[in-house]
């Protein structure tokens, strides 16, 4: 079951999307049993966001993702936060574009049930209610282009860079 809707106001493009997924299995008897693998699961996902047009050159969005499941498969985190700035401008006679995005990205309500084999490729279930520490990542990419040629660098988790510089890096536990 998915819904999608899209709104526009002016300078401001609303959407929300939602999905809904069920998975029945019948893995009694099977070589998988062992796993743990749930036989009913289902997962339910919200994600809606706002960009706004601050000016003809910059764009600001927000983007918001909830995730709920009853034993489904997931990859643990249950809300995300996105917040993103886009800022583009011409140089040399409008002959060159240059872009910037300044993003931070935060990974919430982070938990540990699956994990994948590193060698089978399978989901194996871990039995912890111990949740992981948030993570909040921020990336920065700058990009110029004339013509056909675009040449961009990408800075991704400064999150991890700054903290590192600190002598404090608690992310990584």
């Amino acid at each position: 079951l998915m819904f999608n809707g899209l709104w526009l106001l002016n300078k401001i493009n609303i959407g929300a999307h939602i999905y809904f997924n069920s998975v029945e299995r019948n893995i009694k008897g099977s070589q998988y049993n062992s796993l743990l693998l749930p036989n009913n699961s289902s997962n339910i996902w919200f994600y809606g966001f706002i960009k706004y047009q601050a000016f003809d050159n910059l764009l600001l969005e927000l983007g918001y993702n909830k995730m709920s499941s009853v034993d489904y498969i997931t990859d643990g985190i249950n809300e995300r936060i996105n917040l993103k700035i886009n800022n583009y401008f011409k140089l040399f006679s409008q002959a060159m574009t240059v872009s910037t995005s300044l993003s931070a990205s935060g990974f919430l309500g982070r938990n540990n049930d699956y994990v994948l084999h590193p060698i089978d490729q399978y989901p194996i279930k871990i039995d912890s209610d111990n949740l992981l520490n948030d993570i909040w990542l921020i990336n920065f990419s700058l990009s110029f282009r004339v013509k056909s040629l675009q040449v961009k660098y990408e800075m991704n988790n400064l999150t991890n860079i700054i903290y590192d510089y600190l002598g404090s890096n608690q992310q990584d536990n």
